[in-house]
């Protein structure tokens, strides 16, 4: 693993890329339960700098996907693809019991490798999108590449061709640690009344967290709310007097 401190990385960052090009960002390592941080279908390490420092003094890693940011290019941009992408991180990392943190995007990434790892995770967080992935029209393209002109076209093109509509809420059951699903309560949230109604179904083990006054962004209006929920509830399950309170009625949530 290649390891150093970027001159353009704040102090509290250090920088690596894996063997086979993901870019990777880190905080310090420290003896709490470390956070992985997975962020929407265009974000890249850089775009989570901010958010790693908030989960200080947790270890907190992003990555940025194959093709995106300054990770390598590389073929097959479908969900599963992209999960080994993650994978890659946590072995060359050699994370263990850590906090998935999934936006957007990459919850049905986040999903499929907790359900091929639950052994390596303690808490896995989901934020403002059901256990599914979606199509993008061919518009989206053009959409993208006007919104991000640095972003590599190969990319934007491989994500519109790979990434097809699926569902996976059947891989959330029986997970053996909580789930947490933070939601925006706005109009542009992604989760639906359905939607809150499956994962109720398919999760054992799961906190619901209504993100008031937020649509799908859930950083508006509040930055640091995201973070602050997450950490509230890892603190809670790392003391075992409350390792069994985990279950929020679904009626709460309606």
């Amino acid at each position: 693993m290649l390891l150093w401190q970027s001159e353009n990385m704040p102090s509290q960052l250090n920088e690596f890329f894996t063997p086979a090009g993901i870019h990777v960002l880190s905080t310090p390592s420290s003896d709490l339960i470390p956070v992985v941080f997975l962020g929407g279908i265009c974000w890249t390490a850089e775009t989570a700098r901010n958010e790693l420092l908030r989960y200080r003094p947790h270890q907190a890693i992003a990555f940025s996907y194959r093709g995106h940011g300054q990770s390598a290019f590389r073929e097959g941009l479908g969900i599963h693809e992209l999960k080994k992408d993650l994978l890659e991180v946590v072995e060359t990392m050699a994370l263990q019991k850590f906090c998935l943190v999934a936006y957007s995007f990459s919850v049905p990434v986040a999903i499929l490798f907790s359900r091929a790892h639950s052994d390596l995770l303690k808490m896995l967080v989901l934020m403002d999108y059901p256990a599914e992935s979606r199509e993008r029209p061919l518009s989206w393209v053009s959409e993208v590449q006007a919104a991000l002109p640095t972003m590599d076209i190969r990319t934007i093109e491989g994500l519109q061709q790979d990434i097809t509509q699926q569902e996976f809420w059947k891989d959330l059951q029986g997970l053996p640690f909580p789930v947490l699903l933070l939601h925006g309560t706005q109009e542009d949230s992604r989760i639906a009344p359905v939607h809150l109604q499956k994962y109720h179904q398919h999760v054992d083990r799961l906190l619901v967290e209504k993100m008031e006054g937020s649509g799908h962004n859930l950083w508006q209006p509040d930055p640091e709310a995201p973070s602050r929920k997450v950490l509230q509830h890892l603190h809670n399950i790392m003391r075992p007097e409350q390792s069994g309170e985990f279950s929020v009625p679904f009626p709460d949530d309606a």
